[in-house]
């Protein structure tokens, strides 16, 4: 009980709600009940123009604006209200329409009129109407017609009578338009194999015939010709002439090559040749030629005449092409013969920049004058001739004394030139293109004109004769004097000094040849001294190069004759001794007495030369006591062991010039010249030279010759 008691209100809410629900009145639509559409067959399909009269077409057609016409009925006994919604559309464009409270009268029909703002064209039209607040619903759709077309009719004929491969023949062209609905304007086309031979204009009333003619050169192949322009209705808008079966050549290419291009790589201005070789496969002789399209220019080869079974090479060129990439399209034609399928094409070709030329020269003057060294090349590419001018120039004037013309390819040409005697100091060659075009006219280099001298130098051979030169002895030294220049020096003097400046000797040279040496031998009396520095010299058109060698010097040997007492020297030397005391002791007392005699006049007598005393030394090998005299300095031999030393002199006392006041004179010395030594500013090398020399010198390590002021 409990359990009913608890769903018994749910219950009573779900009856209250079907019970409301049941209550609401039906609303039905408020349209007309008897209006209606009279059905498909009965909707009125026209053209009309842009100003809604209809046109001469039967039904709707491409260019016409439609006219739609829509009946609707009225069933009932009352006049009713109704209205009806329309909606055409077409593929580009698409309407909808209203025709709002439109009154119609009890069991009548009323027609609703629509016309499109759109033209109409070719092909499916969609129209859907419906009356509102109804379920009349009708749907159609039709399909729009072209628009009024010619019916053009063509036919070919052949008017020549009798004619062979390669003639000149005449066909006639018949269009003629019957039964069309308008006039046609377009074009008539004919091509025979695969080459377009006529393309007019043409203009057909209905009911005209329009006769045209063609002319080609007869060949095996078909003649199609066929309307253009302008729609038609006839499907026979094409029509054909057969030729095959006629005997004529027939050309194909020979070999693998086929197009071929001659030469490259290409430079700007190069002229650039074209090749086909070709081959006559046909029953009779023909001709062709090549034919190439170049910058929208159409070129042709000479025609070329080929029996059956011949070949031959057709040939073109192209002239001064600029730099940068060409297109060009080419085919094989013939007016007499069949070209077969795939004798034409497109070939790229890249002409590049004009290749440079460049020129070196140094210029020298030479035993037949002046010449010139130069070197020549231009930029990579293709060997190409060149024209060299030699010349000088002269107050801004060129003068060129001869040239020649060379065949430059990869790297540099080099050569040499004589000009001869020439006027000015700059020299150049011009370079010119012959046949070619280069980057520039011309090029041209210039350099200033190096006078070539000889090279002089000297050496003065360490080595003399004899070996060892000793102190008073002739000894004769040899120098050695060269040219390593290219040409012929002047003549000369060298002299040969030691580094007092004491002349030893002097010899004139001759003029020395290029590359070439001459030894000269000076003897002379070796002087004083344990070394001697030689210097030469080598004066020649104010030039001086020099040479400087040091030279030992053995001394002169004193040697003992005997090993006995020398008792005469001590006797004489005591005796010597016991004068110069009885000449003081007498002296002093003739002073005292001074005083008390009168003075007489001295007569000053002449002095005798006295000798040095001897002095003993000993031999530091054998101890060996050897005398020798006391004034001698210099090497010493021992008569016993062979050694050399060496001795000083020994300083010695003069009374008599002590005692007498006796005025010494200077002797006049001769005047000897002394030197100083200079660098050389290339290499820094030390030279001596006369202090009184002001001309150029040579220097002898690096040839530099240079002012010694």
């Amino acid at each position: 009980m409990e359990k009913d008691r608890r769903y018994s209100p749910t219950v009573f809410l779900v009856g209250l709600l079907v019970f409301s629900l049941l209550s609401v009145p039906v609303i039905q639509a408020e349209g007309p009940d008897n209006v209606q559409f009279v059905g498909l067959n009965a909707l009125t399909y026209s053209g009309v123009d842009d100003s809604g009269e209809l046109s001469s077409n039967l039904t709707a057609r491409q260019g016409d604006h439609l006219n739609l016409e829509i009946p609707v009925e009225n069933t009932g006994g009352d006049a009713e209200m109704a209205s009806v919604v329309l909606h055409v559309s077409q593929t580009s464009w698409n309407e909808t329409v209203y025709f709002d409270n439109v009154s119609i009268d009890a069991m009548s029909t009323q027609v609703l009129v629509y016309q499109s703002s759109n033209q109409v064209h070719e092909g499916l039209l969609n129209v859907a109407m419906s009356i509102n607040n109804t379920s009349f619903v009708l749907n159609d759709s039709i399909l729009i017609g072209p628009p009024p077309l010619p019916n053009v009719h063509v036919e070919i004929g052949l008017i020549s009578d009798s004619y062979v491969s390669g003639d000149l023949i005449e066909f006639n062209l018949t269009s003629s338009n019957d039964n069309g609905e308008r006039s046609f304007a377009g074009n008539m086309l004919c091509f025979f194999l695969q080459e377009e031979v006529y393309n007019q204009s043409l203009s057909v009333d209905v009911g005209q015939s329009v006769v045209d003619s063609v002319s080609l050169y007869a060949r095996p192949g078909i003649l199609e010709c066929h309307l253009d322009g302008d729609r038609n209705q006839s499907s026979q808008t094409t029509a054909s002439f057969s030729l095959e079966g006629l005997p004529s050549a027939d050309f194909d290419q020979a070999g693998s090559s086929g197009f071929s291009l001659i030469g490259g790589p290409w430079h700007a201005g190069d002229d650039v040749e074209v090749s086909f070789i070709l081959r006559n496969q046909g029953d009779a002789t023909g001709s062709a030629l090549l034919r190439v399209l170049h910058d929208g220019v159409e070129f042709e080869s000479e025609s070329l005449v080929l029996e059956s079974g011949a070949a031959g090479e057709l040939r073109l060129v192209f002239a001064n092409l600029d730099s940068g990439i060409h297109n060009m399209s080419w085919t094989i034609a013939s007016n007499n013969g069949i070209v077969s399928e795939g004798l034409a094409g497109i070939v790229t070709i890249e002409v590049l920049q004009p290749q440079a030329m460049f020129a070196e020269v140094e210029a020298q003057e030479g035993e037949s004058g002046v010449e010139l060294h130069w070197n020549v090349s231009i930029t990579n590419g293709v060997e190409r001739d060149v024209k060299l001018r030699y010349g000088y120039r002269v107050s801004g004037t060129d003068v060129f004394v001869n040239e020649q013309i060379l065949t430059l390819g990869s790297g540099t040409l080099s050569g040499q030139t004589v000009l001869g005697e020439i006027q000015g100091d700059t020299v150049l060659i011009r370079m010119e293109p012959v046949g070619w075009t280069a980057s520039t006219s011309s090029y041209i280099a210039t350099a200033l004109l190096e006078t070539v001298e000889a090279e002089y130098s000297l050496q003065i051979n360490p080595i003399t004769l004899p070996r060892e030169p000793i102190e008073g002895q002739a000894v004769t030294v040899t120098i050695m004097i060269q040219n390593t220049g290219s040409v012929q020096g002047p003549s000369g003097l060298v002299y040969l000094t030691d580094s007092s400046g004491l002349l030893l000797g002097q010899l004139s040279t001759e003029p020395l040849q290029a590359s070439s040496s001459r030894n000269l031998d000076l003897t002379f009396v070796v002087p004083n001294g344990n070394e001697m520095i030689l210097e030469a010299e080598w004066r020649y058109e104010g030039i001086v190069v020099m040479d400087e060698q040091s030279i030992l010097v053995s001394p002169r040997v004193v040697e003992d004759a005997a090993s006995d007492v020398p008792f005469v020297a001590i006797g004489g030397g005591a005796a010597v001794a016991c004068c110069i005391i009885l000449v003081l002791h007498l002296r002093r007392g003739a002073g005292q007495s001074d005083s008390m005699k009168p003075v007489k006049e001295k007569k000053v007598q002449p002095k005798p030369k006295k000798e040095a005393e001897p002095i003993e030394t000993s031999c530091p090998a054998c101890d060996r006591t050897l005398r020798i005299p006391g004034d001698y300095s210099g090497v010493v031999r021992c008569p016993d062991c062979s050694e050399k030393f060496n001795v000083e002199a020994q300083e010695s006392l003069d009374i008599d010039a002590e005692l007498d006041a006796i005025a010494d004179v200077e002797p006049e010395q001769e005047t000897v010249e002394t030197k100083v030594e200079i660098a050389c500013p290339e290499c820094s090398s030390k030279l001596r030279v006369p202090s009184s020399y002001n001309g150029s010198v040579r220097c002898p390590t690096c040839s530099h010759v240079f002012s010694a002021s």
